[in-house]
Protein backbone atom coordinates (compact mmCIF):
# COMPACT_ATOMS: atom_id res chain seq x y z
CA UNK A 1 0.00 0.00 0.00
CA UNK A 2 1.08 3.33 -0.64
CA UNK A 3 -0.31 6.30 0.97
CA UNK A 4 0.62 10.20 1.33
CA UNK A 5 -0.95 13.25 2.75
CA UNK A 6 0.18 14.92 -0.50
CA UNK A 7 -2.47 16.43 -2.98
CA UNK A 8 0.23 16.45 -5.41
CA UNK A 9 1.40 12.52 -4.94
CA UNK A 10 -1.74 11.51 -5.29
CA UNK A 11 -3.23 13.52 -8.28
CA UNK A 12 0.15 12.03 -9.94
CA UNK A 13 -0.86 9.09 -9.40
CA UNK A 14 -4.36 9.25 -10.77
CA UNK A 15 -3.36 10.82 -13.82
CA UNK A 16 0.50 9.72 -14.41
CA UNK A 17 0.80 5.89 -12.81
CA UNK A 18 -3.01 4.58 -13.01
CA UNK A 19 -1.74 0.84 -12.72
CA UNK A 20 -0.77 1.25 -9.21
CA UNK A 21 -4.54 2.81 -7.93
CA UNK A 22 -5.49 0.02 -6.49
CA UNK A 23 -2.52 0.11 -4.04
CA UNK A 24 -3.20 3.71 -2.93
CA UNK A 25 -4.83 3.82 0.26
CA UNK A 26 -8.34 5.18 0.28
CA UNK A 27 -8.25 6.71 3.75
CA UNK A 28 -8.47 10.58 3.38
CA UNK A 29 -5.71 12.88 4.96
CA UNK A 30 -5.66 14.97 8.56
CA UNK A 31 -7.74 17.91 6.50
CA UNK A 32 -10.44 16.01 5.43
CA UNK A 33 -11.62 14.62 9.05
CA UNK A 34 -10.62 17.56 10.73
CA UNK A 35 -13.31 19.36 8.14
CA UNK A 36 -15.68 16.92 8.66
CA UNK A 37 -15.15 17.12 12.62
CA UNK A 38 -14.91 21.01 12.57
CA UNK A 39 -18.38 21.31 10.30
CA UNK A 40 -20.33 18.49 12.19
CA UNK A 41 -19.83 20.53 15.31
CA UNK A 42 -20.61 23.60 14.21
CA UNK A 43 -22.24 23.73 10.64
CA UNK A 44 -21.97 27.40 10.16
CA UNK A 45 -18.40 27.63 10.51
CA UNK A 46 -16.40 28.90 7.96
CA UNK A 47 -12.94 26.40 7.43
CA UNK A 48 -9.62 27.60 6.72
CA UNK A 49 -7.21 25.00 5.66
CA UNK A 50 -3.72 26.60 6.37
CA UNK A 51 -1.37 24.30 3.61
CA UNK A 52 2.46 24.27 3.55
CA UNK A 53 1.76 24.21 -0.34
CA UNK A 54 -0.81 25.01 -3.22
CA UNK A 55 -1.71 21.78 -4.05
CA UNK A 56 -3.93 21.14 -1.46
CA UNK A 57 -6.31 24.12 -2.72
CA UNK A 58 -7.81 20.95 -5.00
CA UNK A 59 -8.60 19.82 -1.89
CA UNK A 60 -10.93 22.10 -1.40
CA UNK A 61 -12.72 21.59 -4.63
CA UNK A 62 -13.33 17.84 -3.72
CA UNK A 63 -14.89 18.76 -0.09
CA UNK A 64 -17.48 20.94 0.83
CA UNK A 65 -16.61 20.87 4.41
CA UNK A 66 -13.52 22.86 3.84
CA UNK A 67 -13.98 26.70 2.96
CA UNK A 68 -10.46 28.39 1.60
CA UNK A 69 -7.26 27.17 1.70
CA UNK A 70 -4.05 29.37 1.98
CA UNK A 71 -0.34 28.13 1.73
CA UNK A 72 1.69 29.72 3.82
CA UNK A 73 3.78 32.19 1.37
CA UNK A 74 -0.52 33.76 1.21
CA UNK A 75 -0.53 33.72 5.05
CA UNK A 76 2.93 35.15 5.12
CA UNK A 77 1.70 38.31 2.78
CA UNK A 78 -1.28 38.38 4.44
CA UNK A 79 0.67 39.10 8.02
CA UNK A 80 2.49 41.60 6.05
CA UNK A 81 -0.28 43.49 5.19
CA UNK A 82 -2.23 43.75 8.18
CA UNK A 83 1.47 44.56 9.86
CA UNK A 84 1.24 41.15 12.27
CA UNK A 85 4.33 40.43 13.53
CA UNK A 86 3.88 36.95 14.80
CA UNK A 87 6.20 37.25 17.37
CA UNK A 88 4.26 39.53 19.15
CA UNK A 89 1.31 36.77 18.85
CA UNK A 90 0.70 34.95 22.58
CA UNK A 91 0.05 31.36 21.76
CA UNK A 92 -3.42 29.84 22.39
CA UNK A 93 -3.76 26.56 21.69
CA UNK A 94 -6.91 24.54 22.85
CA UNK A 95 -5.83 21.33 21.76
CA UNK A 96 -2.61 20.40 20.48
CA UNK A 97 -2.06 17.42 17.83
CA UNK A 98 0.00 14.57 18.38
CA UNK A 99 3.83 13.90 17.70
CA UNK A 100 2.71 11.62 15.19
CA UNK A 101 0.10 13.89 13.63
CA UNK A 102 2.57 16.68 13.08
CA UNK A 103 5.23 14.14 11.35
CA UNK A 104 2.59 13.26 8.65
CA UNK A 105 3.84 16.25 6.20
CA UNK A 106 7.72 14.26 6.88
CA UNK A 107 8.81 11.48 4.29
CA UNK A 108 7.82 8.14 6.83
CA UNK A 109 5.35 10.17 9.06
CA UNK A 110 2.27 8.23 8.25
CA UNK A 111 3.98 4.71 8.23
CA UNK A 112 5.16 5.74 11.30
CA UNK A 113 2.50 6.91 12.88
CA UNK A 114 1.22 3.46 12.28
CA UNK A 115 3.42 1.69 13.51
CA UNK A 116 3.72 3.56 16.20
CA UNK A 117 0.16 2.50 17.58
CA UNK A 118 0.18 -0.77 16.17
CA UNK A 119 0.83 -3.87 18.94
CA UNK A 120 2.83 -5.50 16.95
CA UNK A 121 5.49 -3.77 14.47
CA UNK A 122 6.31 -6.29 12.24
CA UNK A 123 3.19 -5.57 10.55
CA UNK A 124 4.38 -2.64 9.17
CA UNK A 125 7.14 -2.64 6.80
CA UNK A 126 7.70 0.63 5.03
CA UNK A 127 9.55 1.93 1.95
CA UNK A 128 10.06 5.57 1.62
CA UNK A 129 9.97 7.48 -1.48
CA UNK A 130 11.24 10.71 -1.14
CA UNK A 131 9.96 12.39 -3.84
CA UNK A 132 8.61 11.91 -7.63
CA UNK A 133 11.31 11.47 -10.33
CA UNK A 134 12.29 8.92 -12.90
CA UNK A 135 14.15 6.91 -10.62
CA UNK A 136 10.74 7.00 -7.38
CA UNK A 137 8.46 6.26 -10.04
CA UNK A 138 9.98 3.02 -11.71
CA UNK A 139 10.65 1.88 -8.13
CA UNK A 140 6.72 2.55 -7.46
CA UNK A 141 5.71 0.53 -10.92
CA UNK A 142 8.31 -2.52 -9.81
CA UNK A 143 6.62 -2.69 -6.58
CA UNK A 144 3.39 -2.41 -7.11
CA UNK A 145 4.27 -5.29 -10.09
CA UNK A 146 5.52 -7.68 -7.48
CA UNK A 147 2.68 -7.01 -5.55
CA UNK A 148 0.26 -8.35 -8.19
CA UNK A 149 2.25 -11.21 -9.10
CA UNK A 150 2.39 -12.08 -5.43
CA UNK A 151 -1.50 -11.68 -5.50
CA UNK A 152 -1.92 -13.74 -8.54
CA UNK A 153 0.13 -16.55 -7.05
Amino acid sequence: MTTSCCASYNQFIKTHLPEIKTFVSSTQTPLYYIAQKVKNKNPDATTVFISPCVAKKLKRTANNNINYVINYEELGALFIVKNINIQDCEEKFDIESSIQGRGFGVTGGVAGAVAKILESKDLVKSCMINGLNKETVKQLKNTSRAKSVQEAI
